[in-house]
């Protein structure tokens, strides 16, 4: 474990420590990485518990890092479904906020809550003979799992390197291939996925219905220019555009003037689950490559992703474009206008 390239990798992460703290709490923020490290470690080492082939035992348990987003938990979407019809039984522990994702999906057999200790106290601890860790960087998933003993252990830290390339590449392609190897080669591919639950019908609309999506939290995914590119939508014939997302107030009043017949303001007066609803509902997708695009096209919308970033295909499980526009360089407002006529 301790070998050079690994004593490499702590000082680059104690120097990327220190850069951003003191050196006390780097010293304190290396000592828990290095625990970890030994942590699975020792959770490897311990004897792995055979179970008999048999369909009530293929009980597996998913651990979703506490630092992820809505976006990373779509793409495991296709992992539940693939294992479902599989025959697998699956249960995750998730972020309470990321519910909206999974809440009516058939392919999930129970759903408990970091932040909820009463559910996490009824987890039936002796039922899984698979127990996933898919945490970054973070010790919570690898203590948590300390408690099954008798299951086996899948540490993505662990395996990292295997799939390090693959990961760079598409994510959500990597999780399937990562846990094909430990769980069964005859997984298929299925594209994430997003179950609604029973929604009242909602009137057919005079016009064209185009969600933008505005209200991003992250501030490398933002585009300054979006005001402008907004001005030039205006008078767009039989089109209503709907402002979307969460944000800063400070970002979201640069969007305070859209409130006028064609658009309508809604970013951060919608919870995840009301946006998802909303998406569903829609004609089209506009955004920047954020879980709210995949969302849109988990829906299957014709979307716009305005990628800044030059990512959405490394995160995307599409590969084809008769759906979705990328644009990377031109966000003007004439050539939005033009991708959206063709596609809708």
């Amino acid at each position: 474990m301790f070998d050079t390239n690994y004593k490499i990798r702590v000082r680059n992460k104690f120097l990327k420590y220190s850069a951003k703290s003191n050196c006390f709490l780097a010293l304190i923020k290396i000592t828990g990485f290095i625990g970890r490290d030994i942590a699975n470690a020792i959770l490897l080492a311990i004897p792995r518990h055979s179970h008999p082939t048999h369909s009530k035992l293929k009980d597996i348990l998913f651990l979703e890092p506490f630092k992820q987003g809505y976006g990373d938990l779509l793409f495991q979407t296709s992992v539940f479904e693939s294992l479902k019809a599989q025959g697998y039984r699956v249960s995750v522990v998730i972020q309470q906020n990321h519910l909206p994702i999974i809440e009516n999906s058939p392919c999930i057999n129970e759903i408990f809550f970091w932040n909820d200790p009463k559910t996490l106290l009824k987890l039936p601890f002796k039922q899984f003979t698979h127990i996933a860790f898919l945490g970054r960087d973070t010790i919570r998933e690898t203590l948590f799992g300390l408690a099954f003993v008798k299951a086996q252990k899948i540490i993505l830290d662990e395996n990292l390197s295997k799939w390090i390339d693959l990961f760079s590449q598409n994510h959500s392609r990597a999780w399937l291939e990562l846990l094909k190897t430990y769980f069964d080669q005859n997984l298929n591919w299925k594209e994430p996925k997003i179950y609604l639950g029973p929604t009242s019908p909602t009137p057919t609309p005079e016009s064209i219905r185009v969600a933008i999506i505005v209200g991003v939290n992250s501030e490398e995914k933002r585009l300054k220019n979006m005001p402008q590119i907004l001005h030039g939508l205006r008078n767009t014939e039989n089109v209503r555009y709907i402002l979307v997302g969460a944000s800063d107030s400070i970002y979201a009043s640069h969007f305070n003037e859209f409130n006028e017949p064609q658009f309508s303001n809604l970013i951060n007066k919608l919870d995840y689950r009301e946006t998802i609803n909303l998406l569903a509902e829609i004609d089209a997708v506009i955004g920047t490559e954020g879980s709210l695009v995949h969302v849109g096209l988990a829906f299957h919308k014709p979307t716009i992703v305005l990628d800044n970033q030059g990512i959405f295909w490394r995160q995307s499980w599409l590969q084809s474009d008769e759906i979705v526009r990328v644009l990377t360089q031109d966000f003007s407002a004439n050539r939005i206008k033009a991708e959206l006529s063709s596609l809708i």
